[in-house]
């Protein structure tokens, strides 16, 4: 099941009265057999079903019949991936803090793939105030069609937002945000790189086909320039177009352009 959750087991309150007619139907009909139950200071069964205990019965005299569930309480379910099954129920993408944590960590684990010795500390930088830019005018998908006024709209935010700071670090933060929109350097290139590599490996994680197939043709030529900037990656990049295409989020077969 999505997110690695799986029904763990069902409770049905009743009086006491009811209990054994409860069970009784249970083992009977549907095959159930009574197990262990811990020792709850009210009384009650625990059906399984081979090892698992599916149906949990419970003594509750409080517990009333209601004419919409009968006397059902509650279904409890069991997940090996919280966090993917909570943005499954919310129905969200990542946000803006997740992505910036994502890509300035990428950047202490991916040191040893860079094309030579960088500045890390740099690489990180450019990531961290890249982001701040694009969280103010809001990120443009990169396969929107239209992406003539991206980069006039994050300019004129860019300076705006770092003439809020002391000139020296207006001066030092505007010029890092044209170095990474440049790719002026090869701590910027690398930058790129992984801000290229991480939306591959948060969509195969969590992207879902629902939300609409991208042509994987499109998506190999928009990752291209990482192939370029840092080729000890490109595996990395191919590996993951092919596994989001066997999950079906790309598709190899729609044309593009």
């Amino acid at each position: 099941m999505k997110g690695g959750m799986k029904l763990h087991h069902i409770n049905i309150k009743a009086p006491g009265d009811l209990l054994q007619q409860e069970k009784d139907f249970f083992c009977s009909v549907l095959g159930l057999r009574e197990g262990n139950r811990p020792d709850f200071s009210s009384r009650g069964y625990w059906l399984y079903a081979g090892d698992k205990a599916i149906v949990h019965l419970s003594e509750s005299d409080s517990h009333f019949r209601n004419e919409k569930q009968g006397f059902f309480d509650h279904v409890a379910f069991q997940t090996t991936n919280l966090k993917q099954l909570i943005q499954n129920l919310e129905g969200r993408y990542e946000n803006s803090a997740e992505h910036s944590w994502h890509v300035a960590l990428m950047a202490l684990l991916l040191e040893e793939h860079a094309p030579g010795a960088l500045d890390m500390l740099k690489v990180t930088k450019l990531l961290l105030i890249h982001d701040v830019v694009e969280i103010d005018v809001r990120d443009t998908w990169l396969y929107d069609e239209n992406q003539d006024s991206r980069l006039a709209e994050e300019s004129k935010a860019a300076h705006r937002l770092f003439s809020l700071l002391p000139a020296n670090q207006k001066e030092e933060y505007l010029n890092l945000w044209i170095e990474f929109e440049d790719r002026a350097s090869e701590e910027a290139k690398f930058a790129a790189v992984l801000d290229g590599i991480q939306p591959l490996l948060n969509h195969v994680i969590t992207g879902n086909a629902d939300d609409g197939v991208i042509p994987a043709e499109e998506v190999r030529s928009k990752k291209e320039t990482i192939k370029n900037f840092a080729p000890k990656l490109w595996g990395l990049v191919e590996e993951l177009i092919n596994e989001s295409e066997s999950i079906g989020l790309y598709d190899w077969s729609v044309a593009y352009p």
